[in-house]
């Protein structure tokens, strides 16, 4: 690709953690790499981020606006708006990465030509038609006027187009996520890590890494891991990492992890470092989400990351999850409704290592072949 002046535009980005702030940052440094001239606006989120911003390859601008709350979106607009009318010819391409962003672009819209393009990451694309403010903006209809409407999977680009009929087919494009170089590194010390968070030394780690919320389905391995043979429960220990985005519903995990018969360890969140030393150590990667109307798993990088450390996942086939754990082939797809069969695939990896080891070998040449570099030349092309 020849070189480019790219305006990556977004809500979310460090120290904010999510999953839209990661591809915002990964895609940034991505498209700096191709040669592109990048430059990520984003929120301050009253945070001195000098030191942060300063050791990134790419420029980054921030905006005097904290955590999101109706003020803090007016903010944003106005700022975004002046923005985009001012600066906007200075750029080859305008990349809004999240959708308060698109509310923004929509009013820019009104008042003047502007090209842009749009990622859509699974939930927003029904926010945009479905929550009041979005709705009552008709930000939605921003969709049907970006230059390439880009989707994290298959599945949420069939959402999108069945949410917003003016994206048209000639301006659809699904980008596969990428996960990041740092997840293959070497882990750092085993012992010293399962010392620090209480995990016994002889059993076999099975690991979920994600926020605590109902839609993840955290319950749902936790009953699938009850269904399991007492001499089964005696070889593992199940380690939850991530922070707890209900207080009512971790209270719940806790209490449910409390009668399986097997040591639970609730890490709350861990720094990089040691999230890498427990996906090395894993034999398992757990996670069930759960089929939501209100809710979509566009994709799921946590999966990728495990894969790169050469653990396989069991998993639900729910949203654009069977896009990243290939069934049979870089681990198991389970119905999250039926526990037994769920401890059943568990079991089944348990008394077969040679097929959990041929899972994991799979799993990380799938990881490795879906880089940030494919995803930024598919988005930014």
């Amino acid at each position: 690709m020849s070189q480019k002046r790219i305006l990556i535009l977004t809500y979310e980005f460090p120290p904010l953690l999510g999953g839209v702030g990661t591809y915002c940052v990964e895609i940034a440094r991505a498209a700096t790499e191709l040669g592109h001239q990048v430059t990520v606006v984003a929120p301050a989120h009253d945070t001195d981020n000098a030191a942060f911003d300063a050791a990134l390859p790419f420029a980054v601008e921030r905006l005097p606006i904290a955590h999101y709350t109706r003020h803090s979106l007016r903010s944003l607009l106005t700022y975004v708006r002046r923005l985009l009318a001012a600066d906007v010819g200075r750029y080859d391409i305008v990349h809004l990465a999240d959708w308060p962003l698109i509310i923004a672009a929509r009013f820019v819209a009104l008042l003047r030509p502007l090209r842009f393009r749009v990622i859509l990451h699974g939930t927003d694309a029904l926010l945009l038609n479905q929550a009041r403010l979005p709705r009552l903006v008709g930000a939605g209809r921003t969709l049907g006027l970006a230059e390439k409407v880009v989707a994290n999977s298959r599945y949420t680009l069939t959402i999108a187009r069945r949410e917003h009929p003016a994206i048209t087919d000639a301006r659809a494009q699904v980008a596969l996520l990428g996960v990041g170089r740092n997840w293959f590194a070497p882990a750092g010390d085993a012992a010293e890590l399962r010392l620090r968070l209480g995990i016994a030394a002889d059993r076999k780690l099975l690991l979920s890494v994600s926020r605590l919320d109902e839609r993840k389905g955290h319950r749902h391995v936790l009953a699938a891991l009850e269904h399991l043979a007492p001499e089964e429960k005696d070889q593992l220990a199940y380690v939850v990492v991530g922070k707890a985005g209900d207080p009512a519903h971790a209270d719940a995990l806790k209490a449910q992890a409390s009668t399986i018969g097997l040591p639970v360890i609730f890490t709350g969140p861990l720094a990089e470092e040691d999230v890498r030393g427990l996906y090395a150590q894993a034999y398992l990667f757990l996670l069930l989400g759960e089929d939501r109307s209100d809710k979509i798993e566009g994709f799921g990088l946590v999966y990728l990351e495990a894969a790169a450390q050469s653990v396989p996942s069991i998993a639900s086939p729910v949203g654009g999850v069977p896009e990243v754990v290939l069934d049979g082939k870089t681990g198991l797809l389970v119905d999250y409704r039926d526990p037994r069969a769920a401890g059943m695939a568990i079991s089944r990896l348990l008394a077969d290592q040679p097929e959990r080891d041929r899972l994991g070998e799979a799993a990380r040449a799938w990881a490795e072949s879906l880089t940030w570099r494919r995803c930024a030349e598919q988005t930014f092309g």
